[in-house]
This record gives C-alpha cells, structure tokens and sequence, in this order.
C-alpha cells in the first residue's frame, strides 16, 4: 500500500514538472542553400507550463567565413500555452558544412532566474551553379531552375550607344533653345527681382534641439515618446552614414557598426542606447532618468563621431 501511494505521488509529481517546462528551439527555414542565398534563423519559445515567465533574454551567434552576426531580443512576458518566434536572416558567402551552436535563453519563472540552450543546427552551403551555356531558353519545364538561373545571372540590359546618346541630346537641347529664351524673356526680370525680395526678406529657420525637446518629453511624463525621438535620430544618422538609398532596422545598423573602424567606446555606448531604446518601446520597461541621459549621451557620441566623416 506504502509503495502504490508512493509512486502515485511520483507521477503526480513528474506531470507537474512537465506542464510547467518551456521549450527553446532553433532551427533553419532551408537546411540546404547555394553561396549568397539568404537563409532565416528561426528561434521559438514555447511556454508548455501552467504559469506565466518573463524578463526573457534571447541571445544568438553565428560566425561564418566572411559572415558573422550577434542577435539579441528581449521579451516581457510569456503567458502559459504562449508560443513566440523570433527570426533573422544570415547569407552565407562560402561554401561548405557548417554547424551553428546553440542559442540562449534567459527567463524568471516563480522568482527564479533559469537559462536553457537550444539544440545545433547544420547548415549545407553549395557552390553556386554554372552559367547556363548557348540559347537562353529553358525548354525543360523547370520554371524554378528557369527563375534561379535568371536571378543569378541575368542578361545585360540592351541600351543606346555613346554615339546614340550624344545624337539625341543635342537634338533634345536645340529643340528646347526657343522655348528657353522666350522664358527668359518673359520671365527673366520678374524672376531677378522675385529673388532679390527673397534675399532681403529670408529669416533662417531656427535649428532644432533635439536633446532639448526629448528632455521635456522625458520630464513630461512621456518617457517611451523621449526614448522614440532618440531612436528616430540614430536612425537618421545611421542612414547618412551606412545607406543613404533605403532604411534598415537598428539591428541591421549595428551589425555594420560592428565592422565599421571606429573606437570600442563608441561602439559600446551606442550599442546599449539601441538596446535600452528597444526596452522602452517594445518591453515597457521604465527608464531611470540616469538611464535617459546615458541614452542621450550615446546620441551625442554618434552625431559627434559617425557623422564627422562618411564612408
């Protein structure tokens, strides 16, 4: 009897460990891409348990040849039967076998701090297919080899020759001669004294404050909207320095900061005002206002030292 009720109460006791487990998987969206190909890291945590986990700390690394990327993520909360997943994108540029260690993950759970490590995925990277050889057309079938071979290699744009370039311009700019001069005709005087006016009346635009304004924002009450305007400025600056044709998330900003020749400090300092930023705007977590003004300090580090000289 002494023994039935014993292991009774050992299943009890192992059903309850098991619903209040969490699961933390990595894995591939292809286990199998050729040199260049894009391929998503996906990180899921599930919360199997009956109780809820927060302050969760995700943390990844991947070093390739000729590719390497650190990704950080922070989640709030976590309720029981909640499953969130979590991506970024790596692009190989070398061929060969490659296993990607564990990522972490850090979290509380009845006022316990517990960390858990995923399982190692492979990735298989192949060389880059051959350019297709005579007539461009694919009378296979295979529309997918079709697309592939195009976006690998695709077919010079036909244009018009130096000569035919030249040909058309000058023909373009005689066209226009009569029409310009009647402009500056009718147009020339009114214009000269329209400018002149303007010189004379023209008052600058005062410069914005942007420290300034973030600062009573702050002070306002308004801490997450302060810590947004920090955010947008390094975007903006980040964007003058790195690409100035398209905008990339923060992430993808550090990730060239990082290869960037600029001093540790620097890196440093900025690094933890993009992190505490993310905390305020996504985790709602609340700033101190020494924690503001380290966020402001980092702001001034990059206008100072990555917009003095541009790549």
């Amino acid at each position: 009897m002494r023994f039935t009720a014993l292991l009774v109460l050992l299943l009890l006791l192992g059903t309850v460990h098991a619903q209040g487990s969490v699961a933390f998987e990595k894995s591939l969206s292809k286990s199998v891409v050729a040199v260049g190909e894009p391929v998503t890291v996906v990180l899921t945590v599930s919360n199997k348990g009956r109780e809820a986990i927060t302050d969760l700390k995700l943390k990844d690394s991947v070093s390739l040849p000729g590719f390497s990327y650190n990704y950080l993520e922070y989640l709030s909360y976590l309720a029981p039967g909640e499953k969130r997943s979590f991506t970024y994108t790596i692009v190989p540029t070398q061929e060969g076998n490659f296993t990607l260690p564990s990522a972490e993950l850090e979290f509380s759970v009845g006022g316990k701090k517990v960390t858990l490590r995923s399982g190692e995925v492979v990735l298989q990277v192949t060389p880059l297919p051959p350019p297709p050889s005579g007539s461009t057309q694919n009378f296979t079938g295979d529309v997918a080899n079709k697309s592939a071979e195009t976006r690998l290699y695709p077919e010079p744009k036909k244009g018009l020759t130096v000569k035919q370039a030249l040909k058309f311009s000058l023909i373009g700019f005689l066209g226009l001669l009569p029409f310009a001069y009647l402009a500056f005709k009718r147009f020339g005087k009114r214009g000269r004294e329209i400018a002149r006016i303007y010189q004379e009346k023209r008052i600058e635009a005062p410069k914005r404050d942007l420290f300034k304004e973030a600062k009573e924002v702050f002070y306002g009450g308004k801490k997450k909207e302060a810590f947004v305007m920090i955010s947008e400025e390094l975007k903006q600056i980040f964007n003058r320095r790195y690409s100035p044709q398209s905008k990339l998330t923060l992430r993808e900003y550090l990730a060239l900061l990082e290869k960037d020749d600029v001093d540790e400090e620097v890196k440093n300092l900025v690094r933890d005002t993009v992190k505490l930023c993310e905390l305020v705007e996504f985790a709602n977590y609340e700033a101190s206002p020494e924690e503001f003004h380290l966020a402001l300090k980092g702001l001034s580090k990059a206008k100072t030292k990555l917009e003095k000289a541009q790549i």
